[in-house]
């Protein structure tokens, strides 16, 4: 009896050990990872070497991501992939593609319209895929036409194709006229 309560205790130490960290504290290694990531980056010389210092956060968020779809932590550590991409690595296609699975995943977070001006904003800004901008920027002025950022899609998309001298120069010719000097008595 006495051997068979030491296996007993013996599996279940084991089991615990093996047990799947919690949402949170996977999420917590992520973002301590993708600190670490920042810290290095700032350093490198190199920044074509950026995907590879910040691989092990990303790996950790899709852990994060993969696991808990549903969740606020799957949400959090989706939206962070997308972010990761897009500002730290600029891996532009994969960045869209990863804010495209966010609002997939998440159409009624509040991070939705933020990801779906991203894509409009990438697919425009670095990758030049004007078409495609487009109709990223009207789907999202479709579906957030209130959204804090809906006045800057409307510009974009106004604007698709022009350098910025272009339109600036325009909207500077096209602006109030210059007030008419007054003579100091």
């Amino acid at each position: 009896m006495k051997t068979l309560m030491i296996l007993i205790a013996g599996a279940s130490l084991v089991t615990a050990g093996c047990s799947h960290p919690s949402p949170d504290d996977l999420l917590a290694r992520a973002e301590t990872a993708r600190q670490a990531a920042d810290k290095q980056a700032d350093t490198l010389q190199n920044r074509s070497r950026l995907p590879e210092v910040f691989r092990p956060s990303l790996d950790l968020f899709t852990q994060v991501s993969n696991d808990y779809p549903g969740t606020p932590a799957g949400e959090t550590a989706t939206f962070m992939i997308a972010q990761i991409l897009n500002s730290e690595t600029r891996q532009d296609t994969l960045a869209v593609d990863a804010y495209k699975r966010f609002v997939r995943q998440y159409p009624e977070s509040k991070q939705a319209g933020i990801s779906m001006f991203m894509i409009g904003y990438i697919y425009n800004n670095e990758l030049q895929w004007l078409d495609s901008a487009a109709a990223a920027y009207r789907r999202f002025l479709d579906r957030y036409p209130r959204h804090e950022m809906a006045t800057a899609a409307q510009q974009e998309l106004d604007h698709l194709g022009k350098s910025p001298d272009e339109w600036l120069s325009k909207n500077v010719a096209s602006g109030p006229a210059p007030k008419a000097k007054t003579k100091a008595k």
